[in-house]
């Protein structure tokens, strides 16, 4: 990866605030830490050229207390992958959240993809879509992407994320786990 200095820009950050009434019935609370190096809360990392859309699904994101850092394009969100490396694993981007379709003559979110797991990028990634490009969403996942959502976002598919990212997270302390009994015998 390369230096992290994310273009003003192409990126805005935000933290999120719990709400000030409770989530609807449907919204599933943020996980609690885990004991084996989880997390106390979502840290998203939402890719995502187009400025309204980004802007819901921030809205959606922090409506379920989820921390969203918003970049927007592949590359910006390379350099925020660059410079989330030097931070504690518990403070780390749990999930990226990814559109598939960027500006023309951009990289984009199925080339971003590719270019994680080239790098060997461990994070749960999530492909966002509208419904005719379901072959293409299709293909990130078996690509490595964990799961995707059909846009237009809805609050209940956010509010279920973190049971996405800790799927993820289990699996990868599963195979970590295999790869070191594999190295003991």
């Amino acid at each position: 990866m390369h230096a992290p200095d994310p273009p003003a820009p192409e990126a805005a950050t935000a933290t999120a605030h719990p709400p000030e009434s409770p989530p609807s019935s449907s919204a599933l609370p943020p996980a609690e830490e885990d004991t084996a190096g989880g997390f106390e809360r979502l840290r998203i990392l939402v890719v995502e050229d187009e400025d309204f859309a980004a802007r819901v699904v921030q809205a959606l994101c922090e409506k379920c207390s989820y921390e969203v850092t918003i970049a927007r394009s592949a590359e910006a969100a390379l350099d925020f992958l660059a410079a989330d490396a030097a931070r504690p694993a518990t403070e780390q981007f749990n999930l990226i959240l990814v559109d598939i379709v960027m500006a023309p003559g951009r990289m984009s979110g199925k080339e971003l993809l590719l270019a994680l797991r080239v790098e060997r990028v461990e994070r749960c990634v999530v492909m966002m879509s509208a419904i005719h490009q379901r072959a293409m969403v299709e293909e990130c996942i078996r690509s490595g992407a964990e799961s995707y959502l059909v846009k237009p976002i809805r609050l209940e598919d956010v509010a279920r994320l973190w049971q996405v990212v800790m799927r993820h997270h289990l699996s990868a302390l599963s195979r970590r786990q295999a790869r070191q009994r594999a190295e003991m015998a």
